[in-house]
Formats: C-alpha cells, structure tokens, sequence
C-alpha cells in the first residue's frame, strides 16, 4: 500500500485549519451563538458587496484569460491566477462592507476581530517569509504557488487599513 504523504499532510493541514477557524470564529462572538446577526440594513450592503465581489471576480477571470490565451503570456502557475483572483475579490467585497458598516455582525466583538485579522495577517507573513527564504516566488516568468502567504497577508493588511480609515472617518463624523 502506497501512502501519499502530500495528500495526507494537506487533508490534516485543512482539518486543522477548519478547527483553527472555528476556534477563532468563537473567539470573536459576544453572544453564545456560532451565527452573525445582521440588520436588514447591514444584509443588502453584504449583498451588494456580494455582487461587486462576484463582477470583480469576473472581470478578473476575463482579463486573466485574455491575458493567457490572447497574448499568450501565463503569467502565474496554474491556479495561482485564479486564487489570487479570488483574494482581489474577496478583498473587494471586505472594503465595501467596511464603509457600509455591514462587515461585523451585531455580534462580533470589534477589538477581538482586528485582533484575529492581525494575527492572520502576521501568520501569513510569517510564511511567506519562509517561502521566500526556501522557494522561488517566481520561476519561469511565473508567479509560483510560494507566493499565496504574501497575497493572502497583503489582503489582511487592506482589511485593517479599510477598517483603521472607517473608524476614523466615523470618529471624525461623531
């Protein structure tokens, strides 16, 4: 019997990151519930960040593939386009829901969620660190699967940044 240790490690990296989330998502709440409760108000701005996330994602995969098939130039590993693709709009979907106030549930506790996104955001830098110091980012002209703990950490930086700016602006307006 053949053991592919890869596919095990990565079904017990999600295992343990799904776990690690959970965790966290806990950590967060003020209330007993698992749940987010929303406003009216604050769930038709998610659904409009939810739009603008999904027409990002979609102008995002037409440009990728223009870029790709039409000037044929791969310019990241496959799937690397894609997740980073993903990360741009879910980071679109995260700024709008920060200025529209509709980012933290009812019952989220705002210092201890910032707390988690610092965290993340240092964890992810943390391992793109040592990707850079083992990997190569780029090969071939190519954006390598290295270099998603940089993208990913670049997203928890917008995050705070968006929501450093939107606390400030409502200081200011109070």
């Amino acid at each position: 019997m053949h053991v592919n240790y890869y596919h095990f490690g990565l079904f017990v990296g999600l295992f343990v990151g799904c776990l690690v989330a959970g965790l966290l998502l806990r950590f967060v709440k003020t209330e007993g519930s698992w749940r987010c409760r929303f406003d009216e108000r604050q769930e038709l701005h998610r659904g409009r960040g939810y739009k603008y996330g999904f027409y990002t994602l979609l102008c995002y995969i037409v440009v990728d593939y223009v870029v790709i098939n039409v000037f044929e130039k791969q310019w990241a590993a496959e799937g690397v386009d894609i997740l980073i693709g993903v990360i741009v709009s879910v980071g679109v979907y995260a700024i709008y829901c920060i200025f529209h106030e509709a980012f933290l549930s009812l019952n989220e506790n705002p210092k201890r969620y910032v707390a988690v996104i610092i965290f993340c955001m240092l964890l992810n830098g943390l391992g793109a660190v040592m990707q850079f110091q083992h990997n190569p980012v780029i090969e071939n002209g190519q954006l390598t699967t290295h270099c998603m703990n940089l993208v990913s950490a670049v997203l928890m930086a917008v995050v705070l940044i968006a929501l450093a700016l939107k606390y400030g602006i409502s200081q200011k307006e109070d």
